[in-house]
């Protein structure tokens, strides 16, 4: 879990003005279960954010799945690194993955 209402790195910052989204006013903030509720599904970059909601909120357990699969079966290549802590490259990288599996899944929708 992150920390509660931190801006987005400077790289998170530079890679999404790059592509035309200004994140500078987004904060980080805790997952709530009312939040949840609102949320037909529900889509984590790593598995271990999965599973962090299966545990701490089970009766969302059939909304959750990994943005790398979805609606698919899951396997080892469907997580996605969180790039933090990494390079501008490293952010750049996994900002062109996410926006492969949204491309893909909004037909879906």
């Amino acid at each position: 879990q992150g920390l509660n209402n931190s801006p987005p790195t400077e790289y998170a910052q530079a890679v999404c003005k790059t592509n035309g989204f200004d994140i500078s006013y987004h904060r980080s903030r805790s997952l709530k279960g009312k939040e949840l509720l609102k949320s037909d599904l529900i889509l984590c970059m790593e598995p271990v954010h999965k599973r962090f909601i299966q545990i701490f909120f089970p009766w969302y357990e059939e909304r959750v799945g990994l943005l790398g699969a979805w609606p698919d079966r899951e396997t080892r290549k469907s997580s996605i690194e969180d790039p933090m802590g990494g390079s501008y490259k490293k952010y750049l990288k996994i900002f062109g993955i996410i926006k492969i599996h949204i491309e893909r899944i909004i037909p879906l929708l």
